[in-house]
């Protein structure tokens, strides 16, 4: 692995580990009797390896594209937007790869969503 990627994955792994860390804070807090882990809903399978590999036991993670399909060819049913929008956390990737994601957002009402290439932009980590 080069020495520039390396300070890219970290901003990655600490933006995740902080949205899940602050939804789960407020999950907790809104549900306090509850003790199933909060689900993040991403748009893809490597988004969702990652939040895995980051969130591990604490998190239930969850992908809308079905195993097989691409991003870019995918078109979310009813049942799949329900989902995302009721989702403490959508994690998605942006940047044309899942432009499906990008109108969902637009008409996600609760939760927190977080779109992998604005945040590392906003960051510097990688350029526009």
């Amino acid at each position: 692995m080069s020495n520039q990627r390396k300070p890219i994955i970290a901003v990655i792994i600490i933006i995740v580990a902080l949205a899940l860390a602050w939804e789960g804070m407020n999950y907790v807090q809104s549900n306090p009797t509850v003790s199933q882990r909060p689900l993040v809903v991403t748009s893809f399978y490597p988004l969702t390896q990652f939040v895995q590999a980051v969130g591990g036991v604490f998190v239930d993670v969850q992908s809308i594209t079905p195993p097989g399909l691409e991003p870019h060819d995918f078109e979310p049913t009813a049942r799949d937007v329900q989902k995302l929008q009721s989702a403490p956390l959508f994690i998605y990737n942006g940047a044309r790869v899942d432009e499906w994601a990008v109108r969902a957002v637009l008409q996600k009402k609760t939760g927190r969503s977080l779109s992998m290439v604005e945040e590392l932009t906003a960051r510097g980590a990688v350029e526009k």
